[in-house]
């Protein structure tokens, strides 16, 4: 995989990143979409690295011949691994990712050359369902429902969250053939019964069923959540 001058100059660069107490360099590709392009790996320069740990903003240099090793083992393989990598990645995710990045690292703690991707992207947990009694305070409301829309036996409402926001919806629907304008004090009991949380973060959606002969409520909701994978295309010891 490796040429004979290309693991001579990796190696000696670890042993470069030891002397000044850096741990690994890696080089970062950042993903801009939900499938990998050429794009993404154009813009590869030798000199412009990542340290771990972090040094405040200070950097190293390199010295040319080890730098000039390094590209020429990127546009030989590597650029081809880490795009089919990342391809393979993202194609097994259950869901398009929200982030995603491929390395390429040198570590000086045990001396290899690794090619590897991380990717993240939304989960969904198991819906989970809460029964609720109709508050008596809503008995105005109901019978002003069944007024408006003889027969009317349930309904439900839906709402969503994320990002520090949500929303109960402004639209109700009912007996599965009709929808009206969701009642202000049947959304207000929906926000009162929503778990804590709800809108943070990844958030969350679901419904609220009304059913009207029994005076019930059900709380069908679902959590969002961030998933992630990662995997190793390449490591070499040198």
């Amino acid at each position: 995989m490796l040429t004979d001058s290309e693991k001579k100059a990796f190696k000696l660069l670890c042993g470069v990143l030891a002397t000044y107490g850096v741990t690994r360099i890696q080089y970062p590709f950042e993903i801009d979409d939900s499938y990998v392009s050429e794009g993404d790996f154009e813009d590869f320069s030798v000199s412009n690295f990542d340290l771990i740990p972090y040094r405040g903003g200070n950097t190293i240099m390199l010295p040319a011949s080890i730098e000039k090793e390094i590209s020429n083992f990127y546009n030989r393989v590597g650029k081809k691994i880490l795009m089919d990598g990342m391809e393979n990645l993202i194609d097994n995710l259950p869901e398009d990712p929200s982030y995603a990045r491929a390395y390429m690292q040198f570590d000086s703690d045990d001396f290899t050359l690794t090619l590897n991707g991380y990717a993240t992207y939304p989960g969904v947990a198991d819906t989970e369902s809460y029964e609720y009694d109709i508050d008596e305070s809503l008995s105005d409301d109901v019978k002003q429902l069944q007024s408006e829309y003889p027969g009317l036996r349930e309904f439900r409402i839906d709402y969503s969250g994320g990002g520090d926001s949500g929303y109960v919806e402004d639209w109700a629907y009912g007996n599965g053939d009709i929808s009206f304008d969701a009642p202000e004090n049947f959304k207000d009991f929906i926000y009162d019964k929503l778990p804590g949380g709800w809108e943070i973060n990844e958030g969350s959606a679901g419904t609220m069923e009304f059913d009207l002969e029994n005076m019930t409520a059900t709380l069908n909701h679902t959590e969002y959540y961030e998933d992630d994978r990662s995997d190793t295309f390449l490591e070499v010891n040198l």
